[in-house]
Formats: C-alpha cells, structure tokens, sequence
C-alpha cells in the first residue's frame, strides 16, 4: 500500500500511498552522508537506520517520528530485518569500533532491547559482516548470512530460535 523513496535532493524521504496514487508524507534526512537503511514494519511504520542514529519509527501514514531507540554507534545497515507484525526489529551492529560480535533485537512497541544473539562462536576474530538478515513468517526464528575474509573467505547461513535465542 506504501512505497518510500529517496528525494533526488537526498534531503528527504518521499512516502507515497500507492492505491490513492499520491506523495502523503515527507521524512527529512539529516545527519550524515550515508544513506539509511529503511524497512516497513507491519501496516503503519516505517523503520530507518543509519550510522551513529538512534532507530527511528515512523507513522504511517502521518509521516510523523513515533520513536528513537537507542541503537549500537555502528550499524550494519545491510542487516536490518523486520517481524511481520511490525514488533520486534534485528540489527548486526557494535557500540565500539572493532568487531562484529552480536545481534541485537528490539522491541518496537516499548522502545528498548529486547534481546542480544552472540557471534562470538563463529570463531572470527576480526572482519565478520552481515550480508542479510530475515525473520520468518510468524517472527519466531531468525535467519542471518555472515561472511568474512578470514579462514580463506567464507560465509555461513545461521538461523536462531527467537525464544531461546539458540542456533538451529
């Protein structure tokens, strides 16, 4: 039903509803060059990440910011993945520069972490990336490809159980 797109100006987020055929909102970009990552979370908002941001929730369709979360200092926007209902957001990130060592979960109804997911038992001391992450349908596993380019190059394909948090 909604559709956002990058201003040619690069200054602002353009909404359109796409059944009524018209822009409704507009959603400045402001601090920092690099582009967001955005992810639509269920029918009524609009999630952005970006480096050194908080997480921001917007409204749809009043285009106004619900909430900011406090997110790690970097982010790896390739990472971003939303639960169908729209709840709970996954991010691979680090609050300290250096590496990759865990995922985290928030909760989009009450602001906050929700839970954390250890890398740590990847056995990669420096370089691990992100590459993409998803939920399945009904939120209750998570699915992420990691890479790096130590131990010859490789890449995993992980899921976790969103209960326990434990590897499948």
């Amino acid at each position: 039903k909604h559709f956002a797109a990058i201003a040619t100006s690069r200054d602002k987020l353009l909404l359109f509803d796409v059944s009524a055929d018209k822009q409704i909102a507009e959603l400045p970009i402001t601090g920092g060059s690099v582009q967001p990552s955005l992810q639509f979370a269920g029918p009524s908002r609009l999630v952005r990440i970006r480096q050194g941001q908080p997480i921001e929730v917007w409204n749809i369709p009043s285009g106004e910011l619900e909430k900011s979360i406090d997110a790690p200092k970097y982010l790896q926007k390739d990472s971003l993945a939303v639960t169908g209902g729209g709840r709970f957001v996954a991010l691979a990130g680090r609050k300290e520069a250096g590496k990759l060592d865990e995922i985290q979960i928030f909760d989009l109804d009450k602001g906050e972490l929700a839970g954390v997911i250890s890398l740590a038992n990847l056995g990669v001391k420096n370089n691990l990336t992100c590459t993409g992450m998803s939920f399945s349908p009904d939120g209750s596993e998570l699915a992420g490809v990691m890479r790096t380019y130590e131990l010859g190059g490789k890449s995993w394909l992980i899921g976790w159980d969103m209960t326990s948090g434990q590897e499948l």
